[in-house]
């Protein structure tokens, strides 16, 4: 553990156990009481105790126990909670108005319902992610929040200036295949050196979102895509959208090269 550092965590190569996906235990506790208040500290025993993949920074695996580490971090280094460092330093000095983190969202105007099949059963996780505010996941935003998000990060100084995009923009490269992820997004890089797609996607149940920030030498294009469901046939749909996206833009000579 003497190994892993903040970077490590951010670009997935610190070869922490992942408390969502490596094992059933977090979910089935999840399950018990899905409408529970979960706290970032509150996840810790489900992945303290587990065994590292492989040696820090020689690997690339992603896993969600990499940002509640982050989180709690920015807390002792701030004194404020994530939701506080989330407000003020990234939603308000970017203007958005239709973010907001865990519990934040039960004052949104209109916060869409989710949506999961289980056993036949159409299931409402509206309850779930109004108080959900673990730090891989709990933000509740729009499509356009989620645009105007990515440009600002990506192409003004409100947020970031150049050498911390240059930090979050640079690849571990470990890995076989070498890694192209960042500090928290993947970077795909195009035919020619001015063309990238920077992207990243997340799911859970009842809901997925995804970003494309595509870019070439003379111009720039960024999709985000929300959906308010998920699991089974919802994924196959949600892919199938993707595509279709994905399409359009090669179709509109955006996407930059084969690599799109």
């Amino acid at each position: 553990s003497k190994e892993i550092t903040i970077r490590s965590l951010l670009n997935h190569t610190s070869g922490i156990f992942d408390f969502q996906n490596d094992a059933e235990e977090w979910l089935e506790t999840f399950i018990v009481d899905p409408t529970r208040h979960w706290t970032n500290a509150d996840v810790l025993p489900f992945f303290l105790d587990k065994p590292l993949h492989f040696e820090p920074t020689t690997d690339y695996r992603y896993s969600n126990s990499n940002y509640v580490l982050a989180a709690l971090i920015a807390e002792a280094a701030s004194g404020l909670s994530i939701q506080d460092v989330t407000r003020y330093y990234i939603l308000q000095p970017l203007g958005l108005q239709d973010t907001a983190y865990g519990n934040e969202a039960n004052g949104l105007p209109s916060l869409a319902h989710g949506y999961v099949e289980f056993n036949g059963e159409l299931i409402d996780v509206y309850p779930w992610y109004t108080h959900y505010a673990v730090a891989d996941g709990g933000i509740q935003s729009s499509v356009a929040d989620v645009a105007e998000f990515v440009r600002g990060v990506l192409t003004s100084d409100t947020v970031l200036n150049d050498a911390m995009r240059a930090e979050l923009l640079t690849p571990s490269g470990v890995g076989n295949p070498s890694s192209a992820y960042g500090l928290g997004i993947q970077i795909i890089a195009g035919d020619v050196p001015e063309n990238f797609i920077y992207a990243h996607d997340g799911k859970d149940p009842g809901s997925r979102a995804e970003f494309l920030h595509v870019t070439s030498a003379d111009k720039s294009v960024t999709i985000a895509m929300c959906a308010s469901a998920s699991l089974g046939d919802y994924d196959i749909w949600y892919q199938q959208f993707v595509q279709a996206v994905i399409k359009v833009l090669n179709d509109a000579d955006v996407m930059p090269g084969e690599s799109g």
